[in-house]
């Protein structure tokens, strides 16, 4: 049987799983035995997306996540490639308040650039070129629901974003 608490309460000997809404405070010592849960979420592509775009437009693949606090931590594993030798891609992880852009839109007037590390060169024709990527997006607003989505742009010719081994993760920080 799990207890639930809403709003202030003092208990100075509770035992078993305990839910709580909203913000739990602690004054003094406390010691958790078992799993915390922390708000997470994560996407990775069906399929491979390809655009002949110089600039970065939306791929479609993004996750979305209330942020109970200030900031929240993410984390981008994603492999391009560019059907021409010499030529290059170039992905970046995008944040809205308005959702995510259907594949080939470009990101909309208010979208913020959390990461882009420039273009990954392929040496030969369709060449895996691999981009990772983690760090702390700060100064969001508590209860404010944000989505993240990946960009991607050709330098020329092709780019592709593969479906294997792409991933995005979104997770609270605690």
């Amino acid at each position: 049987m799990a207890t639930y608490l809403w709003g202030p309460v003092a208990v100075p000997d509770l035992t078993g799983p305990v839910q709580v809404a909203g913000a739990l405070t602690v004054t003094g010592a406390a010691t958790l035995d078992g799993a915390v849960t922390v708000p997470t979420a994560a996407a990775a592509p069906s399929a491979a997306y390809s655009t002949a775009s110089t600039t970065p437009v939306s791929t479609g693949v993004g996750t979305s996540l209330a942020s109970p606090g200030t900031a929240l931590a993410w984390a981008v594993a994603a492999i391009v490639a560019n059907n021409t030798a010499g030529a290059g891609a170039s992905v970046g992880l995008y944040r809205s308040t308005a959702g995510i852009p259907a594949a080939g839109s470009a990101p909309a007037t208010g979208d913020v650039a959390v990461w882009a590390p420039g273009a990954l060169i392929s040496g030969a024709a369709n060449q895996a070129q691999a981009a990772c990527g983690f760090g702390q997006d700060t100064g969001l607003t508590a209860g404010t629901t944000y989505y993240y989505y990946l960009a991607l742009a050709a330098t020329a010719d092709t780019a592709t974003l593969a479906a294997a081994g792409t991933r995005i993760q979104v997770q609270a920080l605690v």
